[in-house]
Formats: structure tokens, sequence, C-alpha cells
């Protein structure tokens, strides 16, 4: 490539000059973090590119204009009108062109300009540059065609043919109209392969030192090239030979500017001339029939247009109406919650007063035990007494009878004495006459006896009287006693009979309120289980609800499509429209197929599912069948009604079966009572 040097004092522009979705973002960015001023007013990041663009939203609104003065756009592969520049619209424009380059740089010595309309436009852009006095710096990254046509068909709808002429024109031009400056081109493979390669080579090859070089520097780059860019990848990215002059021409032209010697080689130069010729020549021929058929397809956009706004009528007169539905079934709602409400607190008031009734009632019961059972002690130690009295009534009588045992061995002894005496008398008798003298003694003696005898009599009959009168006394304390027992166990029988009745009272009161609680908590799982109904009725009206916006934000992709779009493909689209604009079902699930199960679900939203995941709506997949293969084991939700990452961390059983949540609350979960929460997240655009 050229090789110069600025001059010293000079402001330096470094320009990105290549075609759309050819990498010029990545290489902006990685030149943005090596110091190169970016713009004032950047494009913000989008879907398509989520790094950014590195684009100034005020010199891109100049290049429409310009584009638009000489009767062409962005996307538009004709051949610039060479004569626009000394045409009268001219001036002014590049006035406001260079008004836009003070403003968005505001005096630094080198400036980063990254816009893909420049490669039409370089012819205005060096007059403007030379009239600030400003050196350019030309980096040309380039992308094979085939890639660049993938990512503009996924971006833009665009054909492949469309997408390639518009590559062959991008490059085409830049190359020539950036003839005669300092340049280097860059593939976007080997920025992504060896940035630091390509960064050294364009530093040499452009006579720049870049102002931001550091190991952290280097780390923030690597950081940013990361593999995601590279999206919309062919697995060579070749075009194959198909015999058409076109694909001759893109191969060719590929193959000149990222081969060698470069496009500085003369050879190579007035080959790349021949190429553009010979595609001027064919866009002279062939534009007026392609602006004829364009004519015509913006005549069916205009129509298709006056369709989707009516269909966007008729769709917000619908949401207006499920709006409303949704504000009465609300209200309603609300009403029966708040009927519930009352309810609920009627039957704990009540509930709450039974209760204080039987604890009234069996704090009256246990008092009545306590003084049964306090009078039951009672007698037990009035009877304990009497038992104690009886004992020692008993013990007296005892020795009594013991004294009265003493008195008839005295009287033996007495009766033992007096057989004595006789047989004296008797041996007396025998011997009266030897023994006159002891006759009168003997008499004597014999009176005593008889006087002892009628002692021992008197004292025998005394003493039997008193033992009899013992008895007597003794037998009338124990009959006593006795009766005084048997008084006593009955009263006991009585007590014992009361306390038992009253028992069976408090069993019954018991059981009676172990009714009434389980009554209270059949209530309060009647008015859970209503409550999850109403939460399951609201949930699936939200859902319509989502259903619906998700509706129009894809009708509105769809127009925004048959705007941009240059073929019938979006009118093939929106032919699919009526169905997804319908809502979904509310009939009930039956024992069918995991994929028509999910069908007939109102909880798996085909178009929500599409238009938030945007991967499986380019790769032409069927939502139902990537949910139940891919999507729930990657935690995507197939609806707004329905969070797949909620649902299994919500129930670990679920998790650690295997089973595909929805499907496990369809067949399962809604009959278990599983409460299946909504997604979060609205549709990713």
């Amino acid at each position: 490539m050229t090789e110069s040097k600025p001059q010293v004092g000079t402001r330096t522009a470094v320009i990105v000059l290549g075609m759309h979705r050819s990498g010029t973002s990545a290489i902006a960015g990685v030149l943005s973090l090596l110091g190169i001023a970016t713009p004032r007013h950047l494009m913000a990041p989008t879907r398509d590119n989520p790094k950014g663009y590195w684009e100034s939203t005020a010199l891109m609104t100049v290049h429409d204009r310009i584009l638009q003065s000489a009767g062409s756009s962005w996307d538009d592969w004709d051949r610039f009108n060479p004569a626009w520049i000394d045409s009268p619209a001219a001036p002014q424009l590049l006035a406001q062109l260079e008004e836009a380059i003070v403003a968005e740089f505001n005096g630094a010595p080198t400036l980063l300009v990254k816009d893909p309309r420049m490669c039409r436009l370089m012819p205005a852009w060096r007059v403007v540059l030379e009239r600030m006095g400003i050196d350019a710096r030309v980096v040309m990254p380039l992308r094979k065609p085939l890639e660049v046509s993938l990512s503009l068909q996924a971006r833009n709808g665009f054909g492949a043919l469309q997408g390639q002429a518009l590559w062959l024109r991008h490059v085409l031009e830049a190359e020539a109209g950036s003839r005669g400056l300092v340049r280097s081109v860059a593939t976007y493979d080997a920025l992504l392969h060896d940035w630091r390669g390509v960064v050294d080579r364009l530093g040499r090859e452009l006579g720049l030192a870049w102002p931001r070089w550091s190991g952290a520097v280097e780390a923030e780059v690597d950081a940013y090239l990361t593999e995601e860019l590279h999206r919309n990848r062919s697995d060579d990215g070749e075009l194959r030979p198909t015999g058409r002059p076109q694909d001759e021409w893109v191969r060719e032209a590929y193959a000149l500017l990222a081969g060698e010697p470069g496009p500085d080689a003369p050879e190579v130069r007035a080959r790349l001339d021949a190429l553009r010729k010979a595609f001027d020549e064919a866009c002279h021929a062939y534009m007026p029939v392609v602006h004829e058929i364009e004519g015509r397809l913006q005549a069916d956009r205009n129509d298709l247009k006056a369709q989707l706004a009516d269909a966007r009528r008729e769709l917000e007169a619908s949401t207006a109406r499920i709006d409303e539905l949704v504000r009465e079934a609300g209200a309603r709602e609300e009403a029966r919650q708040a009927e519930l409400r009352k309810r609920e607190a009627d039957s704990l008031a009540q509930r709450a007063a039974e209760a204080e009734a039987q604890a009234q009632r069996l704090a009256e019961v246990a008092q009545a035990l306590q003084l049964a059972e306090e009078r039951a002690q009672r007698l037990a130690k009035e009877q304990a007494q009497r038992v104690a009295e009886a004992a020692q009534a008993q013990q007296l009588a005892e020795e009594r009878a013991q004294r009265l045992a003493k008195a008839e061995q005295a009287l033996q002894q007495s009766e033992e004495r007096a057989r004595q005496l006789a047989d004296e008398q008797a041996r007396a008798g025998q011997a009266e006459t030897a023994l006159e003298a002891e006759r009168v003694r003997a008499e004597d003696l014999e009176a005593r006896l008889r006087e002892a005898g009628e002692a021992a009599d008197d004292a025998e009959r005394r003493h039997a009287g008193e033992i009899d009168a013992l008895r007597a006394a003794r037998k009338a304390e124990v009959e006593a006693l006795q009766a005084q027992l048997e008084e006593a166990n009955a009263s006991i029988r009585v007590r014992f009979g009361e306390t038992r009745t009253l028992t069976e009272m408090v069993f019954a009161l018991e059981a009676k309120v172990a009714a009434l609680t389980r009554r209270g908590r059949e209530l309060e799982e009647r008015l859970a289980a209503a409550r999850h109904a109403a939460e399951l009725e609201s949930g699936a009206l939200r859902g319509a609800i989502e259903a619906q916006r998700a509706t129009i934000e894809r009708l509105n992709h769809w127009g925004n499509a048959l705007l941009a779009g240059r073929t019938l493909k979006a009118a093939r689209i929106l032919s699919g429209a009526p169905r997804e604009m319908q809502v979904p079902s509310l009939a009930k699930l039956d024992d069918v197929p995991d994929e028509q199960l999910l069908r007939k679900s109102r909880l798996f939203d085909e178009a929500w599912y599409l238009l938030r995941y945007g991967d499986v709506a380019r790769r032409n997949v069927d939502p139902v069948k990537h949910y139940l293969r891919h999507g729930a084991a990657e935690g995507r939700d197939p609806g707004p009604a329905f969070s797949t990452r909620g649902y299994l961390e919500r129930y670990p059983d679920v998790a650690a079966s295997g089973i595909n949540p929805l499907v496990h609350y369809l067949r399962h979960g809604m009959q278990e009572g599983r409460v299946a929460t909504g997604t979060a997240g609205g549709v990713k655009k």
C-alpha cells in the first residue's frame, strides 16, 4: 500500500471505508481503543450491533441528504451521479458536511470517521477535507461477500443477488474514490484472528502512531473482539460458480482487493476499472427495469401499508376491548375478593365467638371437676379418719379381751386352790379326830373360800357384763363405721358418675372444636383454591393481553420489513398474520402428546416466542418443537404467562425429574395446585 507521513501540524482523518456488515464497526472500535478521537454524537448500539457502530449520527444525516439530493439512497447499488459535485445542490450540502465535521470533532488532531455511505461519497469528502486542510488516511475493511450477503439477509431481509450487488458497488466505489490517498486493506478474518498483526501493519502502511498502547489496552481490545462478532459465518465464505456475470465480478473483485500485490498495482487497478465499467453498463441497462419493478413493489407496499394500518386499527380496537374486559374482570375479581374477605372475616368472628363460648364452658367444667375432686379428697380423708377410729376401737377391744383372759386365768387359779382345799378337807375329815384343832381353822378356811368363791363369782359376772358391753359397743361402732363407709362409697360413686359425665362433655366439646377447626381449614383451603383460580384466570387474561401486544409489535416489524424490503417476501410473511393474531383458547387440556398439548395451551404463545427469540425466527424453526427440544433446557420462556426458570426454581422435584416444565404443569402441576409465575421480561427487539 501507499506509504507517506502526515505533515507536522496537519490534522489527520482516519477514514474507515467499507461496505455495510463488513466489519467496519469492529475495526473502528479497535481504532477508538487505540486513541483515535471518535465523534461526539455516536449512533446507539442495537441488537444487530450490540457493541456499537462508532458512527456519527450528524454525519449520517448529511450523507442521507446528499444521497437523496442525487436521487439515491443507502441501499441503492446503482452508480452515484458523478455530476452531482458540480450541481447547484452541492455547495450547501458540502457546507453542512464541513459544519458537521467541526461540531463532531472539536479540533481533534486525529479523527475517526466511519459510515459505509462514504464508499459512494468520497469525491465530496475529498473536496471538504482539502478545503479544511485535513489529511486523509483510509482503512478499507474487506469481508467475504457471501457472509455480507447473509448478514444483510438476516438484518434487512435482502435477497442474495441484492446483497452481492450492494457489496460490489460499495467496494468498487471505495477503491476508486480513495485512489491517491494513503490507504491499507484489512480483511475481517485477519482482524478477528490476529488483530495485533493487523494494527501493526496499518500503523506502518498509514504512517500512524497509536496514542494508546499498553498491556491494559491490549486486554480491552481482546475483550472487545470476541467470537460473537463473527455472526452469519459461512463454511468457506466463497461464492460457488453459477455462470452469472455478477457472481464472477464479485469473486474477482474480492480476490483482487484481498490478495497481492494489492489495489495500487497498475495491473490490479486496470482490472478493477474494467469490472467497474462492466458493472456500470449493466446497471445502466437494467436499472430502469429494476426501478419499474420497484415502483410496482412500492405500490404493493403502499397497499399492504394501508392493510397494515387497517389491521392495526382493528388490533387497537381489539386491544381496547380486551382492556375493557380485563378491567371488568378485575372489578369482578375485586368484588369477589372483597366478598370472600368479608365471608372469611365473618367466619373467623363466628369461630372466635364459638371458641370463646367453648372456652367459657370448658372453664366451668374444669371448675366443677376441681370442686368434685376436692370433695372426693375430703370424703376420702373423713373415711380414712373413721377407719383409723375403728382400728383404735378394735385395739381397745383387744386390750379388754386381754384383761378378761387374765381374769379367767385368775379364776382358774382360784378354782385350783379350792380343789386343793377340798382335798385338804377330805384329809382333815379322815383325820378329824387327830386334827380336831385344825377343823375350826378348816371351817374358817372353808368360810373364807366360800366368800372367795362368791367374790370370784361376782367378779366373773361383773367382768362378763363389761366384756359383753364392750363387744356390743364395738359391734355398734363397727356397724356405724360401715354405714358411714357405705355412705361415703355411695357419694364417691355419685361423684365419679358426675366426673365421668363431665369428662364425656369435655371430650364432646373437644371433638366439636376439632370439627370446627377442620371446617375452618377447609374454608381456608377453599378460599386459597378460589384465589389460585382467580390468579390463573387473571394470568390467562394477562397472557391474552401480552399476546395481543406482541402481535401488534410483530405487525410493526412486518410493516417495517415491507417498507424497507425489495422483494415480495414480506407479503408472504404477512399472509400468516391472522393465525398469529388469534388469542389462545382456554379449553381444558386433554391427555395428548407433548407437542399437541403445548399447541393447544394458551400458555405457549408461538408469536411471542418467535418475537422474543429472534434466533429461532431467523432459523425458521418451529417454536413448539424448539422449546421442547432446546428452549426449556436453555431457560427460555414459552410465553409471557409462564416462567421456565421460575417454575424449576420453585419446584426442585420437577427440575430433578428432567420433565419439560410446561408439560409437567399442564399434565400434573395444575391439578396439584402448583403456581405458574409469568416472565418479567417482554419481547426483545
